[in-house]
Formats: C-alpha cells, structure tokens, sequence
C-alpha cells in the first residue's frame, strides 16, 4: 500500500504537470482557435514525461527538505530529543513516513530517528507509556549495545506498572538475558495477571523459562506456579529431570488425573534411557504405580492392598536451570528487514558501547543509516491510535485527480483525432500562411450547399464546405479560395459579384474544410 500510494501521487502530479505544458505548448505554437491540430499524440507524450520527470523530483526534493526541518525543530540548542514532547515525537515520525514518501527512503530517515531517540530516551530513564513503543521500535538496535540493554534493565526496574508494550520489551529482555533471576521473578509475578492463550509459543518458551527459575527461588509463588508449570508440561510433553520434580510436587500438592500419572511413567522411562536420577526416577514409578493400584482396587479390598511407600516426596527445592529451545526463533518484537547492501548485519560489530551524554548524531550521507530500516506500518501504529490517519484521504483524493487528467488528456487527444480524420481536404497546402478567406453562403441543408460549391468550382474557384452547428441547426458554409490579407479576399470577391458568380460575401479567419465526395462521384 505504501508503494501505491506514493506512485499514484506522483503519477498525478505528473499528469497535472504535462496537461499545463500541453495546454501551454498547443497555446505557443497555435496562437490561433482554428489552426490545425498536428501529431497530438506527439504533443501529449513529450509534456507528460516531463512533467512524470518534474513530479518525482519535487516530491522527494520536498521530502527532504521536510526532513531536514522536522529534525531540527524537534531538537533543541543543545541538541538533544525533548523526550518528554510525545506530540512532537509523532508528529515527526509522520511526516517522516507519509503518504508521499518511498517506503526505504521512508524507513531509514524513520530508523535514524528511532536509534537516536531510543539512546537519549534510556539514558535519562524515561518510563513513560509511550517511551516504551519507542524501545520497542529500536529493539534491534537495543540488544545489538550491551549498554543499552543495562539501561533498559534499570528502565524496566524502575517501572511501577507494565503496559503491554512493556511487558513486550520485558520478554525480549529476559529472552536476550535468560540467567537474571530478579527479572524472571518480576515477569513470572506479572503473567498470572495476563491472559496467555493467545502468546506465541516462542514467548511461552521465554515464560516457562521465567516460571521454573521464580519456582525455585521464591517459596510463596510456588502454590501459584505449579498449575501453570504442570499444564505447560504436560502440553509439551517435556521429560527432564526438571519436568519430573514438577509432576512429584504436582502428585502431591495438586489432584492427580490420568494424564499425569501416565506422563510421570513416561517420563521415569524416558530417564531412565539417559541415567539419569535412580532416586528421582524411582519416586515416579512409585508414586504412578500407587496410584494406578488404587484406581483398580475395589473398595472392599483396598484395606488389604500392598503396602504403600512410607516417604512422601518433598516439595522439590532443586534450581531448575533455564529450557533452551534452539529451534524456537525471536518472539514478536519487529524485526526490520535488512538492506539491499547487506549492511544490516554488520550493526552489531559497528555499535560502540558507550553511550554519549548528548544524543547520537546523524549524517545525511549514510554514515548512521546502517541498521536495517524499521516497517513504517508498525512504527505509525503508536501514532494512530492518538487521532485517525489522513493518508487515505489523501490516496483517495489522488485517485480522484490522476483519473480526471488521464480522462480529460483522451477527450483532448480523441477530439485531435476526430478534426484531422474528418479534414478530407484542406484546401491548399499553404493554409498556415494564407489565414483568410470568404464565406459566400450559409445553407440550412448539404444538398444545396454543394451545388453551390459545383457551380463555383466550374468557375475554376478553390470552393469548399465547413460545416458548423449553432442553436441546435447545423449550417453548410460555403468558402472560396485563401489569401494573405483581408484587402485582397476583398478585391477577388467584389470582382465575383460583378461578374454574378456570387451574390454577397464576407471575409473570415480560415477554417479546415472538406471538398465534398459528391463532386469527386460526379466528376468520375
């Protein structure tokens, strides 16, 4: 859609652009309402693809200049973002990315601004809502800077409350720092308030693993963790040692069902095939098998029932080390699409740890364009939300137009066509230098204009026919001859009336006629 819409502006920007310089072109050569129309095919092509031409170079010459406005407005004298200005940050990024910009022209003006900003925004901690669509938008430019990636962890620390953009750039956090206890715990606190059914699996990955390190290390979310942790296992079928000591705890401190204690017999098989804990494996064929007997014993005799181990397993203390899941990819925070240069990925090689006091500065050669462009479609969701977008509006209105122009350039061309495909025969190839001639008659009816017109031309006249409607009545004018001034077409005709050829006679401009096709059949 974005390509769309800037090549339809620009289309009809260009067609407005080479209609004006047909209309100006036709007025230049022809000064005159009836000369004739020669090539308009010609006419129309040439003015069009300059004014294609034109438009293109207006349109992104008026996009950089926007860039370079909007950035120096948006910064202040001491050349840092005002941070805190979310209207003006928006406002930015939209006229960064509007309708008339090319989408990779587009995308690294807009991720130039996202780097730039995202950087100072971390370095003075800003913790506001919006701030963290802005970490998000610039994650992959975040987790490429170990310092950065410090700054967002005290970012985060420091938040009191987490939005879903939040919670997002958590995740992405935990996901690239997998061995922090502290944020595991905050994040495994916060899932039990979210609704998880619609999560990626890779994010529910990052979230077992955040659940298994707060389950033990925290003994008060224990009791709220274990159904969770059992539901996620048991869905994943997932046979570790750290997935047996769950189902122990689960077996002891949950209502056993049928697909526990069977997944608790897979399982001691699956560890007995790696050796791994005989201790461990044993308590999960004791405790599957114990159950299994009750379930089969009737009631009557289950007082007299094989003895049942004496030990109850403990609730298990072990430190569950993080789940890796090499197979599972980035969860979903935007990945932009690199380069066509490929200098997407040298980002990370080329970023320098250190972040400065003022903000980061940009060059318009490319020198800071290196990191892959951000989609334009993601980054201006944040801003939609603040008022509708005008941008369809605008497509709408540049359809409108570009289609008006195409319509009226055919009117145009198709009424060149129909005036010099129904000239049989101009009445002398030097009508271009002789711009006069007489009209000796108007008739009401074709019959009688062309009697008029043989009986002239058996006089040895240059006579022809113009046809013209006027209030709903169409004329057959009758012209004689063309001349080079109006004395002289006045000389030639008072000779006529002397000479009762014609009656009467007026000189006018010269007008493309036809020699009518009776005379040539009568003639045959």
């Amino acid at each position: 859609m974005r390509w769309i819409s800037a090549i339809v502006l620009r289309l009809a920007l260009g067609l407005s652009f080479g209609f004006a310089g047909l209309i100006g072109i036709w007025l230049l050569i022809y000064p005159g309402s009836q000369l004739p129309i020669v090539s308009p095919s010609t006419m129309l092509f040439v003015p069009m693809i300059g004014g294609l031409c034109l438009a293109v170079l207006l349109v992104d010459g008026i996009q950089s200049l926007v860039w370079k406005r909007q950035w120096s407005r948006i910064v202040d004298s001491a050349r840092k973002i005002p941070f805190n200005n979310e209207r003006a940050v928006r406002r930015a990024i939209r006229s960064f990315s509007g309708i008339s910009a090319l989408p990779p022209i587009a995308d690294r003006r807009v991720n130039v601004f996202i780097r730039s900003l995202s950087a100072t925004m971390l370095h003075k901690q800003v913790r506001e809502e919006w701030a963290w669509e802005i970490y998000l938008l610039a994650w992959p430019h975040i987790r490429s800077n170990p310092a950065l990636l410090d700054e967002t962890r005290a970012a985060f620390n420091g938040c009191e409350t987490l939005t879903e953009t939040a919670w997002r750039v958590g995740m992405a956090l935990l996901k690239e720092r997998p061995g922090e206890s502290g944020l595991a715990i905050r994040l495994a606190k916060e899932s039990m308030t979210r609704e998880l059914t619609n999560h990626p699996p890779e994010q529910l990955t990052v979230l077992e693993n955040a659940w298994l390190t707060a389950y033990s290390e925290t003994k008060e979310l224990r009791t709220v963790l274990l159904p969770p942790l059992t539901r996620r296992f048991l869905s994943t079928t997932r046979r570790d040692e750290f997935a047996g000591r769950i189902y122990i705890d689960a077996f002891v401190h949950l209502a056993p069902s049928h697909e526990l204690i069977s997944e608790m017999q897979r399982t001691a098989d699956a560890l007995e095939s790696t050796g791994s804990d005989p201790e461990l494996i044993a308590n999960l064929r004791a405790l599957a098998a114990d159950e299994k007997r009750e379930t089969e014993t009737p009631p009557e005799t289950s007082a007299t029932t094989s003895e049942v181990s004496t030990t109850t397993p403990e609730v298990s203390t072990t430190t569950f080390a993080p789940f890796s899941d090499s197979e599972q990819t980035d969860f979903d925070i935007p990945h932009p699409d690199t380069f066509e240069d490929g200098s997407g990925a040298e980002v990370a090689a080329s970023e320098s740890p250190d972040i400065p006091e003022d903000l980061i500065q940009f060059t318009f050669d490319g020198g800071e364009e290196s990191d892959p462009p951000l989609e334009t479609e993601e980054l201006l969701q944040p801003a939609a939300s603040e008022k509708p977008s005008r941008q369809w509006i605008w497509f709408t209105a540049g359809i409108i137009v570009a289609a008006a122009l195409v319509t009226g350039a055919f009117q145009v061309f198709d009424l060149a066509s129909l005036i010099t495909g129904n000239t049989e025969e101009i009445a002398s190839p030097e009508s271009s230098l002789l711009p006069y001639t007489m009209q000796v008659s108007a008739l009401p009816t074709r019959a009688r204009a062309v009697d008029m017109i043989r009986t002239l031309r058996d006089h040895d006249l240059d006579a022809y026919l113009v046809t013209s409607t006027r209030n709903d009545r169409t004329w057959y004018r009758v012209h004689v001859g063309h001349y080079l001034t109006v004395e002289e077409a006045d000389s030639i005709a008072k000779q006529l009336i002397e000479d009762g050829i014609i009656d009467g006679y007026y000189v006018a401009r010269f007008e493309a006629g036809e020699i009518p096709e009776e005379l040539n059949y009568s003639e045959e």
